[in-house]
């Protein structure tokens, strides 16, 4: 039997009591889930709510850090949320599941750091199985080749506002036609069993979760959505220009959308300094990667993100330099570069990485 960890156990009540102090209206959620007087799942949307309507992110993640920072050092390695390829990280990831006194669940940390993406990104599509929170925002990528982080951060939230539209239309129809079938059935005078069979037969078993291409336990499709103009662009607000550049770099979806202009730009660095090659989708590892390099930067507030920081062009240009390097020292035969994020919001830390392969490595 897994034990719970005493030191995870002493940062969790140091979190919670830190909370409570400061906001007395998640103190009282809180007391309530510790009550049974609450349910967790009624817990976390109104944390939600909480953390995305009064803005209090940014105090929250200090008052984590602080409270696991004795954590920090002993930790065996991030907590990657994703379940598509990722690169190697070293050492072992902590387990998923905790079991005690028979009773199985979520690793606390796992936990945390699907609350801390959750609160970052606006939704974990790929970890909901039910309806999106109140006061949360879908998380959707988006196809571009922008180079401009303000622009890609624009089409984002385009995206997620046109997402937002098509869940919430798809949620009213439901309630439409259960509406319809409830007067049809009236007027035939069919009720009980015989009133639920039909609504089993017409209607879905629950309200709509999502919408095609953007559905529960799955990746987001990216979705084509129109570039902002140059005078748009030059319209925002230096405070407007700030947030679309920090959406890019801080949510999953926006480096996911990025990933592909930082694929570009690096294959053009390193065709510069001689290794010409193609790009393929990441693979998972099944050994060790030796032409490997990664850009990132620590996850700070919208407002830490300079607007005039190209940040996509110095991570293409720093890790295509870097590639190169090392290839003059270890060439690899038949060369095939792969890009990736790094989604490790847990310690902070997101950018992308890349290494280059031999193509008939899989």
């Amino acid at each position: 039997m897994t034990k719970f960890d005493p030191q995870v156990a002493a940062s969790l009540l140091q979190l919670s009591d830190a909370l409570s102090e400061k906001y007395p209206e998640i103190g009282e959620v809180i007391e309530a889930l510790k009550k049974g007087e609450m349910d967790e799942a009624t817990a976390m949307k109104r944390l939600m709510r909480f953390v995305v309507e009064d803005g209090c992110a940014p105090d929250i993640e200090g008052m984590a850090s602080e409270a696991f920072s004795a954590l920090r050092n002993d930790r065996p390695s991030p907590i990657v949320l994703r379940d598509d390829a990722q690169v190697p990280i070293k050492g072992e990831p902590p387990p998923l599941v905790y079991e005690k006194d028979t009773i199985k669940r979520l690793n606390p940390l796992v936990e945390a750091a699907i609350a801390e993406q959750a609160a970052i990104d606006g939704d974990v599509p790929v970890m909901r199985t039910g309806e999106l929170p109140e006061g949360a925002r879908p998380a959707v990528p988006v196809e571009t080749t922008a180079r401009s982080p303000e622009a890609i951060g624009v089409m984002l939230e385009t995206a997620s506002i046109e997402v937002a539209g098509e869940i919430r239309e798809a949620q009213e129809k439901h309630v439409e036609d259960a509406k319809l079938i409830a007067v049809e059935l009236e007027g035939q005078g069919v009720e009980g069993e015989e009133a639920i069979e039909v609504y089993r037969r017409q209607l879905p078993d629950k309200v709509p979760t999502g919408v095609p291409g953007y559905e529960t336990g799955k990746i987001p499709a990216k979705r084509e959505v129109g570039g902002p103009s140059g005078s748009a662009l030059a319209k925002l607000t230096p405070e407007q220009r700030k947030r679309a550049a920090h959406k890019v770099l801080a949510t999953t979806q926006g480096r996911r959308s990025a990933k592909p202009v930082i694929e570009e730009m690096i294959l053009t660095t390193l065709a510069s300094e001689g290794f010409e090659m193609e790009s393929r989708p990441e693979e998972r590892a099944m050994g060790p990667i030796e032409v490997y390099a990664e850009w990132s930067m620590d996850l700070g507030g919208p407002m830490a993100t300079q607007s005039n920081f190209s940040f996509l062009d110095t991570a293409a240009k720093a890790i295509g330099q870097k590639l190169a390097r090392i290839l003059r020292e270890k060439p690899v035969e038949a060369p095939v570069l792969e890009v990736s994020t790094i989604d490790t919001v847990d310690v902070r830390k997101v950018g992308w990485a890349a290494r280059v392969v031999s193509r008939e490595v899989v």
